[in-house]
């Protein structure tokens, strides 16, 4: 009868249940490590593709990657709002679209962006507004272009970006350029208006504003109007505070924020 040395079999059996205990100890953050290098990884790739296709004018695929950037963003979570209006604001044609622009904006500063963004965001935001009242002058819809041009301009000051005194300057260069740009076309606002008088050349029919003379009384309505948007111009602008992106670009429309 052969002659088995039980000591030695049981030493192969308990090396070979450390080994199993130690690879399966090995696997748990090995598993935890592959998952959050997908994770870092994936926002870099989306970051690429994001920047690749704006720089190129091509929206398509930098939409999509964006889009998929919302589930699970726990980092950034403000950014592709941010991205998505971007996109919007750039390609937009119609006061929807700048509406649609408008709108991501915000949702954006309901994401708490870190203070480095807020004036880039605040500064897309009024420049998506500044574009519909742009719309509404080329309509000679006069006095709501003036309503939107205040609106544009309230967000401005939001954060400091712009500062309301003259005298100053906000902390944000290109928020203080779009102040003084909204306030010459405000200027050519009210010069349209009072000096329209519906004549087209069809007989004073075209736009809907034709003949809209803005009085001194509907100035100081504007005003208080102004004066109520600033009350509430970015929506929860103390609780939301919010160019850039870490993969696009931080610029909207012709002037760059």
């Amino acid at each position: 009868m052969p002659d088995f040395n039980l000591e030695l079999l049981d030493q192969d059996k308990i090396r070979a249940k450390k080994r199993r205990r130690l690879f399966l100890f090995a696997s748990v953050p090995l598993t935890i490590l592959i998952i959050a290098s997908i994770f870092f990884l994936r926002t870099g790739i989306y970051n690429i593709i994001y920047s690749t296709g704006v720089a190129g004018e091509s929206y398509g695929l930098p939409s999509v990657s964006n889009n998929l950037q919302k589930v699970g963003n726990l980092i950034e979570p403000y950014l592709p709002y941010y991205n998505s209006g971007y996109i919007k604001l750039i390609q937009a044609e119609t006061s929807e679209d700048l509406a649609a622009a408008e709108a991501d904006f915000r949702e954006s500063l309901k994401h708490n962006p870190p203070e480095r963004m807020l004036c880039s965001v605040y500064g897309n935001l009024s420049y998506s507004i500044e574009l519909r009242g742009d719309l509404l002058f080329n309509n000679k819809q006069y006095q709501e272009a003036l309503v939107s041009y205040n609106q544009a301009e309230s967000l401005l000051f939001e954060n400091g970006c712009a500062s309301k005194d003259d005298n100053q300057s906000g902390k944000d260069e290109m928020s203080q350029t779009a102040k003084e740009r909204i306030e010459q076309k405000r200027r050519e606002t009210v010069d349209a208006a009072n000096n329209n008088t519906g004549d087209s050349g069809d007989g004073g029919n075209n736009g809907q504003g034709g003949n809209q003379e803005i009085t001194d009384g509907q100035l100081q309505e504007i005003e208080i109007q102004q004066e109520e948007i600033n009350n509430q111009a970015a929506g929860n602008p103390h609780q939301s505070h919010g160019p850039g992106t870490t993969g696009g670009s931080s610029s909207f429309g012709e002037p760059n924020f």
